[in-house]
C-alpha cells in the first residue's frame, strides 16, 4: 500500500466511510511447464481385433515375467501392473501423432486458392484461365518498366538536398 485515506460522507452521524487506497501490485507470471510434453497412446488402435490379441498375449507375458513380492503393498502391486501395462501398449500400440494442423483442415476444410478474374489490356475481354492471367501480367510489367522515363532539369533542381558536414 502506497497511500490510504479516508474520504468524509455527507452524513455526520454514521461511522461507516469511505476507505481510498492506492497499491503497488505485482503479479507472478504463469508457471510455465518444462519439459516434453506426455506421451499418449494410441488407443484407437484396440478397435482391430488383431491388435487387442496381440495386447493381451503382451499384458500376459510382461505380468507373468514380474518377480513374486515377498511383501506386497498395494503401491509395489500397483506399479507393478502400471509398468506392464505401459511397457505391453508401447510395444503393441505405439504413441499417438499430435495432427493438430491436420485435425485443423479437417474441421475447417480444405482452402482453395482462388485466383481472381483479370481485365485484358484492351478492357473488353475478362481473363479467367491461370495462363491467360499470367500472360496478361508479364505484359503489364513489362510495358511498366520498360517505358523510357524522361525528367526535367527544373524538377532535379527543386529536390532539397542536406548540405554535407564536413569534419
Amino acid at each position: 500500500m502506497l497511500h490510504t485515506r479516508v474520504m468524509p460522507s455527507t452524513e455526520c452521524s454514521t461511522d461507516h466511510r469511505l476507505v481510498r487506497c492506492k497499491l503497488n501490485l505485482q503479479f507472478k507470471p504463469n508457471p510455465r511447464r518444462k519439459g516434453k510434453p506426455l506421451k499418449k497412446i494410441n488407443v484407437s488402435k484396440l478397435s482391430i481385433e488383431e491388435n487387442v490379441a496381440k495386447f493381451q498375449a503382451g499384458l500376459e507375458k510382461n505380468l507373468n515375467a514380474l518377480p513374486d513380492l515377498d511383501n506386497p503393498t498395494p503401491e509395489n502391486l500397483w506399479d507393478n501392473l502400471k509398468s506392464s501395462i505401459l511397457k505391453s501398449s508401447e510395444v503393441t500400440l505405439g504413441y499417438t501423432k499430435r495432427r493438430f494442423y491436420e485435425a485443423l483442415k479437417t474441421v475447417y476444410g480444405p482452402t482453395r486458392q482462388i485466383q481472381s478474374p483479370l481485365r485484358s489490356s484492351d478492357g473488353q475481354q475478362l481473363l479467367t484461365e491461370k495462363p491467360d492471367i499470367l500472360t496478361r501480367w508479364a505484359e503489364h510489367f513489362n510495358t511498366l518498366f520498360s517505358i523510357d522515363r524522361s525528367v526535367q532539369d527544373a524538377a532535379l533542381h527543386r529536390i532539397l538536398h542536406p548540405s554535407l558536414i564536413e569534419e
